[in-house]
């Protein structure tokens, strides 16, 4: 288990006292040998967990014993629920004999061997031969179909639903599910829907008194299956857009209830307690997502369509005939984005648990945009809203699905929830509602700004600048561009696409402006670097983009576009060893480089830095003028103990965003201000920035800092020379320069109190 699993233990050990059994696969495995015991108990594994703060708690293992492998979901109930357990004792004596329930009063914990459930009576008679005969003559239309069929799960959530397939003994298929009461009643609302005139799903039969209903079988692969391979082309997720567009078109207004949006913000809210409970020291970060999402909800107006209201790669097949929708359970009436921002919370969702590259996650979300809005408008600024909104209500799911590292997973999402709300925030500003991002058409600094995105105008231009290296060029087309960065009165960042026919293969290009005259250092820079060992082929595979060419008209300077996975992912992940050694093989590769540089970064313009940097936070906090002046004032102390040394070529900016991981290649990025310098100051701001991207996703800035450690050592290693101390120091200094970072951010502001306590303690520790 994990400390946050004891923490929560302790924390219910008085209300809930069998929750240690549920969450713990030890424990419950010696209960299971306790209480079974006409077979050997090999192993228990969880799979899923219902919890309700200071209420209850479900847990389904899979179990394997002496006779095979069978599934068991347990109940934990709270101390003082007397009732319920002795209602569940007196059920269990009605299976005594068959010993498919156990109660334990010591833990207050009941015991159900499937196919036995508290709220789904039926499960035994259905899953039993025997008796399955008799109830599908009641259930379905024409029982003889299915006349002496087997039954094959395919879902089952304890005390919720069971999902089953019937297959006939002429292989005639079949879906049967069996809800509990309020989720019957809600299903029946979707029977009969329809899109462009035929029905969804087929009902072949139905049992009001049994909670049953059974649908034709429909042919198809499930979507979530096809995307994850390679044959996928991202063409049918354009069609699974289209199609939700005419699923959206329904007119029967009577026929579907409409969503109230203050029960939705009830339940966000409900969900943001529990995810407090399971992180306690998340409440405040949640509690303020929830606020906000709140407030944005309540605002929406307009009109509300017909939407399937838990629509995700899982409820979509993909058939011959085309694109099915199953799953109709949540069928309702709202805003037609919410389907949108709830499926690209799934894709997230699926990234963020390493189930799918976070690039085909970013593709596979603008091809479903682009089918739905091939047909029918949408506002973007709603779709991002929605996509936290989705993000939010998935957020206890690594909780829910029992994975190894939960805490992660839910500070994963929870980071993301709030990157899309800041999306949606500043699309709700009038100058920045736009479909597509572009840059301001107008710079007074950067006159060519319009110019530069206007296809008729720059198109040949680039071909001719990048001929020189790409040959190939002319035979290509730009097809998009699109404006990445651009901040006003100093940078621009293009990306310009150049397409063949209708080849799926294209040249991706970046253009790099600035407003103050063309970059002649960090083009030649980038040009001597690739010459130099770090161009594509070399034997190490630490590159730099392959520079293509310039327009000095523009300010503007290419170069390819690189793929690859972004470092911090790698970094905190199962094989972050591994790959911050191969970082330090990176950095220490570039400060031994051979390339002629201009400008030299000393100790005395670090502390410049710092010092305006936190002038500019006392202004604005006069409360810490006295906190940060003898902060400052450490460093100045520190800074005085760092040797003189050889100085070296180095990036100036090195963090994880300045790299990316292609398998055996990485590629180090925005060189522009690389220089001559000390090297710990490159190794010490790489740290501090994990930490503090740690700080935001996971709220623990020591995530990782063994595997820092490593790095650090892994590239003393490489130079043959100790700066540990050297580095300390540095990494304190990068950490007061995010003083001033986060309050420039507004979503990082919250973090300013905590990283200045942060830096207050280090500079203690480094001057002691």
């Amino acid at each position: 288990m994990q400390d946050a699993d004891n923490s929560l233990i302790l924390r219910e050990r008085d209300d809930i006292p069998g929750l240690e059994c549920l969450l713990s696969p030890v424990k419950m495995l010696e209960t299971l040998r306790t209480y079974i015991t006409h077979q050997e108990i090999i192993s228990a594994q969880k799979r899923y967990i219902r919890y309700k703060p200071e209420t209850n708690c479900i847990a389904k293992y899979d179990v394997t014993g002496g006779r095979g492998k069978f599934s068991i979901y347990a109940k934990a109930y709270r101390a003082g629920d007397d009732i319920k357990l002795q209602k569940a004792a007196q059920r269990h004596k009605q299976h005594s004999k068959s010993e498919h329930v156990h109660i334990d009063t010591e833990q207050h914990l009941v015991i159900y061997l499937f196919p036995h459930d508290e709220k789904l009576k039926l499960l035994p008679r259905l899953l039993d031969p025997d008796t399955r005969s008799g109830l599908l003559e009641r259930v379905l239309n024409e029982p003889e179909r299915f006349a002496n069929c087997d039954l094959e799960v395919l879902q089952y959530k304890p005390e919720r639903r069971l999902v089953a397939k019937l297959i006939s003994p002429t292989g005639e298929q079949a879906v049967l599910k069996l809800y509990t009461r309020e989720r019957f009643l809600h299903a029946l609302g979707a029977v009969g829907e329809k899109v462009l005139g035929e029905r969804l799903l087929n009902v072949i039969g139905r049992s009001d008194k049994h909670r049953i209903i059974v649908y034709q079988w429909l042919e198809g692969q499930c979507l979530t299956q096809e995307y994850q391979s390679v044959r996928f082309h991202q063409q049918q997720l354009e069609n699974v857009g289209e199609y939700l567009t005419h699923f959206h078109a329904h007119r029967r207004r009577n026929s579907l209830k409409t969503k109230e949006t203050a029960l939705v913000i009830g339940e966000l809210q409900q969900l943001a307690l529990g995810v407090a409970h399971l992180l306690p020291q998340e409440q405040q970060r949640v509690q303020v997502l929830v606020d906000n999402l709140s407030r944005a909800l309540n605002k929406l107006k307009g009109s509300k369509v017909r939407i399937h209201g838990d629509f995700y790669a899982k409820q979509v097949l993909l058939g011959t005939p085309g694109v099915h929708f199953i799953d109709l359970d949540d069928v309702c009436r709202w805003y037609r984005e919410y389907d949108l921002g709830l499926f690209i919370a799934h894709l997230i969702r699926d990234c963020l648990a390493n189930r799918l590259p976070a690039s085909f996650a970013m593709s596979y979300q603008e091809a479903l945009l682009k089918g739905y809005r091939e047909q029918r408008q949408y506002k973007l600024k709603r779709v991002e809203l929605f996509t936290a909104v989705g993000l939010l209500q998935l957020a206890h799911h690594p909780f829910r699905n029992a994975e190894p590292n939960w805490p992660q997973g839910i500070r994963a999402i929870l980071c993301q929830c709030e990157h899309h709300f800041q999306a949606y925030r500043k699309l709700s500003k009038p100058h920045l509602q736009q479909e597509t991002p572009t840059a301001s058409k107008w710079d007074s600094k950067m006159p060519f700004i319009a110019q530069l995105q206007q296809k008729g105008v720059i198109e040949d231009r680039i071909k001719q600048a990048l001929k020189a290296q790409l040959a190939e060029i002319d035979r290509y087309q730009l097809q998009q561009i699109t404006a990445l960065r651009h901040k006003q009165g100093k940078r621009l960042l293009l990306e310009y696409v150049f397409s063949r026919d209708a080849k799926p293969s294209a040249i991706n290009v970046l253009g790099k402006s600035r407003a103050k005259g063309f970059d002649e250092h960090t083009w030649q820079l980038n040009n001597d670097l690739y010459l130099n060992g770090f161009g594509e082929g070399c034997s190490d595979g630490i590159q730099v983009p392959q520079p293509l060419g310039y327009l000095r008209e523009f300010n503007i300077w290419f170069q390819r576009k690189v793929g690859g996975a972004a470092a911090f992912e790698l970094i905190v992940g199962q094989h972050g060893e591994q790959a911050l050694e191969r970082i330090a093989q990176a950095i220490y590769k570039l400060h031994q480089c051979d390339v002629k540089l201009t400008k030299r970064h000393t100790q005395e313009n670090e502390l410049a830095i710092l010092q305006q940097n936190l002038c500019t936070v006392s202004q604005q906090h006069l409360d810490w003028s006295a906190r940060l002046e003898k902060l400052f004032d450490c460093c100045l102390q520190l800074s005085e103990q760092l040797p003189k040394v050889t100085e070296v070529p180095i990036h100036r900016d090195f963090y994880h965003d300045q790299l990316l991981i292609d398998a055996d290649k990485l590629y180090l990025l925005d060189l522009d201000l690389m220089c001559y310098g000390d090297p710990a100051l490159d190794i010490g701001n790489f740290v501090a920035h994990v930490q503090e991207q740690c700080l935001r996703v996971y709220g623990d800035l020591h995530y990782v800092d063994d595997k820092l450690d490593g790095f650090i050592h892994c590239y003393i290693g490489f130079a043959q020379q100790d700066i540990t101390q050297s580095v300390k120091i540095y990494t304190l200094l990068s950490w007061v320069r995010h003083i001033f970072i986060s309050q420039r951010i507004a979503e990082r502001n919250g973090y300013t109190l905590e990283i200045i306590k942060y830096c207050e303690l280090l500079a203690v520790e480094l001057l002691e």
